[in-house]
């Protein structure tokens, strides 16, 4: 599938491959962070209101960037401490958001907030050339 993906858009920069997803979307991208295939296809990753179902560790994913971020009043706070848990042994570069007074939503508000992380964290760690002081 990943192939075909590349295939359809072959101009993708491959340092700067960034895959996100809300609810299902974030469930989607937690189980296949537990395959090194997957998580060398991507530079980045970011879950919202979703993952922490049953699995292994973010294998792969050393030292890679992921967001999530889950509603204070959700469902998905029970997993909160399984997707962190995880993303930390994989050693992975982790920011976390819980959305106070927020159920199991994307509110604009954290669409901001990711919208930032990727522009002023995530972009300019993969855009810099190793072995550069910028």
């Amino acid at each position: 599938m990943l192939a075909k993906l590349i295939e359809a858009v072959p101009n993708i920069d491959p340092k700067v491959r960034i895959i996100g997803g809300f609810s299902n979307g974030a469930h989607a991208i937690d189980g296949p962070l537990s395959k090194p295939e997957f998580t060398a296809a991507f530079s980045a990753f970011i879950l919202i209101e979703g993952g922490g179902s049953p699995g292994g560790a973010y294998k792969g994913a050393n030292h890679k960037p992921i967001y999530f971020a889950w509603g204070e009043q959700s469902p998905i706070a029970a997993s909160s401490p399984i997707v962190i848990g995880r993303a930390k042994s994989g050693k992975m570069k982790l920011r976390t958001h819980e959305m106070k007074a927020t159920g199991h939503q994307f509110p604009k508000t954290e669409k901001a907030i990711v919208k930032s992380w990727i522009y002023d964290t995530v972009l300019p760690d993969l855009r810099r050339v190793p072995g550069s002081t910028r």
